[in-house]
């Protein structure tokens, strides 16, 4: 990684507001609300906190747009995929797939972000307005396909309903 921005990250975990600031919404269980900052330079909060801490980050944005600006930008600075949650993603009782791709790209985020198989997860605001079943709910209604396995419709229905 480039020198300066190594050094820029180190700034931002020096620094005697954002630290402080960051470490009391972590010891209350809180998130750090970030804003009137380019996507680029939250980008940097997002590396410099999340390498601090050794945690995933988890950034809500406000529009898919905003997200996908700032998925580019850090998935340098993280280990793993970086998961964009849009709001189609979880309206699965509403949602129609008209294929397996379809559908893929609706659940998969869902499903990486239980079972925290993520570098990093953007969450679209609108997502968050979303109601989805609770996640026993969720992995309860997952059907496990081989090659060669056939089933039922009434299976399907009984997983799904």
């Amino acid at each position: 990684m480039d020198k300066s921005i190594l050094e820029l990250l180190e700034l931002i975990n020096n620094d005697e507001r954002v630290i402080p600031a960051h470490d009391e919404c972590m010891r209350m269980g809180t998130h750090l609300n970030v804003s009137g900052l380019s996507e680029q330079q939250k980008g940097y909060f997002v590396a410099a906190l999340s390498k601090r801490d050794k945690k995933k980050p988890v950034v809500i944005t406000s529009d898919y747009g905003r997200a996908r600006s700032l998925a580019e930008f850090i998935s340098p600075f993280v280990d793993g995929e970086v998961v964009i949650l849009k709001p189609s993603e979880l309206s699965l009782v509403t949602a129609v797939a008209s294929s397996r791709d379809t559908e893929s790209e609706r659940t998969g985020p869902i499903f990486k972000i239980l079972k925290s198989n993520f570098g990093a997860a953007i969450i679209c605001s609108g997502a968050l307005m979303n109601l989805m079943v609770s996640h026993k709910t969720y992995e309860g209604r997952i059907i496990k396909l081989r090659l060669g396995l056939s089933v039922e419709p009434e299976t399907i229905i009984k997983k799904l309903s």
